[in-house]
């Protein structure tokens, strides 16, 4: 089995790699900034992202804290999409599809103290074979090879087909 790849995200509708994206994010996204993302005008639905959080409070920040990171992701500034992931999940705990995203930038990053305490939220928040792997292959890679091997079984059980050769 493979390493946790993170894939490129271009748009918000379609982050490869993670579950489909709730629709009501998606619906508290302006779908100019979508359309934006999907023709890979990423300056360009930064601005307006940034415009559109200056307006923002509270929880209704957090999809467009996501919509930014995916597009800094594609511009390769995965340091900021850190940052806008973050300020989602801090924004509204329950984003899930934010907290994965920020697992996986984590890791992209080598930030494997912060993925690890990233992915503790996650897998309390949002138990899952992804949740699970994500974890697993971050144990591993602090050297935590016991604890990596029952979170490999936990992913597999919980039908990760990717962790199943590793438990």
């Amino acid at each position: 089995a493979g390493d946790p790849k993170v894939p490129e995200t271009s748009t918000v509708g379609k982050v490869q790699g993670l579950a489909p994206v709730n629709a009501t994010v998606i619906a508290s996204i302006p779908q100019e900034v979508i359309d934006l993302q999907e023709e890979g005008r990423h300056g360009e639905a930064t601005a307006r992202l940034t415009r559109a959080l200056e307006k923002a409070r509270g929880k209704s920040q957090a999809p467009l804290y996501f919509a930014r990171a995916i597009s800094y992701r594609a511009e390769g500034k995965k340091i900021d999409a850190a940052e806008d992931l973050d300020a989602a999940v801090r924004a509204d705990p329950d984003l899930v599809e934010a907290h994965v995203l920020l697992c996986r930038t984590y890791m992209d990053l080598t930030l494997w103290d912060d993925a690890l305490e990233s992915l503790e939220s996650l897998v309390e928040k949002a138990p899952s074979g992804e949740s699970y792997w994500l974890r697993a292959y971050t144990l591993s890679k602090k050297g935590r090879a016991k604890e990596a091997k029952a979170d490999y079984a936990k992913a597999c059980t919980l039908g990760k087909k990717e962790a199943c050769s590793r438990k």
